[in-house]
């Protein structure tokens, strides 16, 4: 038979291992997360053998929590990531837009020559009009068989504006303005350069080389 003191340790042994066993069922009742105490990895749902690694021990509950907070921080940066992507486009379009205004200005759209051979010639005309009245400086094509008196006297070309449509107009002078000339930034870069470059016939017989033809009506 065993005696009173081994009796007494075996009952002691079962009131602790049923008071544990109740304390846990206790608790798993109030957490549905309960520790997954010291095994290396965690089994319950809704992941299964993962271990974050910015927990010191496996805990479902935070498991869970942080699984849904690197959800939500991914969803947000796929929206800053649209959002950017939108900004860049947006970004690219005002960049075409400015190198197109910059083409634009460089090209000079309100001449069809570059640099403004059209203002340099009628400017150049109008200043050797010294015996007055109305100052064009009209295009000829270089080596065209038609001279600038002919095409000053044109009645055809005096249509054209009807301040001298009723008038006389003559050749006084031609030009020829040279493309192609180097263009230099503002400042130093043109000191001492070579730039534009105009020829004057003094005539207007020349059927070779002018490609401005002063033409003046009074």
């Amino acid at each position: 038979m065993r005696s009173l003191k081994e009796i007494l340790a075996i009952c002691v042994i079962a009131v602790s291992a049923l008071g544990w066993g109740n304390a846990e069922g206790t608790a798993a009742a109030r957490d549905p997360f309960p520790p997954c105490r010291d095994t290396p990895t965690c089994t319950c749902a809704p992941v299964i053998n993962v271990t974050p690694p910015q927990m010191g021990y496996c805990d479902c509950k935070n498991l869970t929590n942080w699984l849904s907070n690197t959800t939500s921080g991914l969803s947000e940066a796929e929206e800053d990531i649209a959002d950017l992507t939108t900004e860049v486009v947006n970004l690219k379009g005002s960049v075409d837009e400015l190198k197109a205004e910059s083409h634009e200005a460089e090209s000079h759209d309100e001449s069809d020559f570059v640099n403004y051979y059209d203002e340099i010639a009628e400017a150049t005309c109008t200043a050797m009009n010294t015996a007055g009245g109305w100052t064009y400086a009209v295009r000829r094509e270089c080596g065209g068989s038609r001279t600038c008196a002919t095409i000053c006297s044109d009645a055809q070309l005096r249509a054209q504006d009807g301040q001298v449509a009723g008038r006389a107009m003559t050749c006084f002078n031609s030009l020829h303005v040279y493309g192609n000339r180097p263009k230099f930034a503002h400042g130093v870069a043109g000191y001492e350069k070579l730039g534009l470059k105009m020829y004057r016939y003094n005539g207007c017989g020349g059927g070779w080389g002018p490609n401005y033809c002063c033409c003046r009506s009074k």
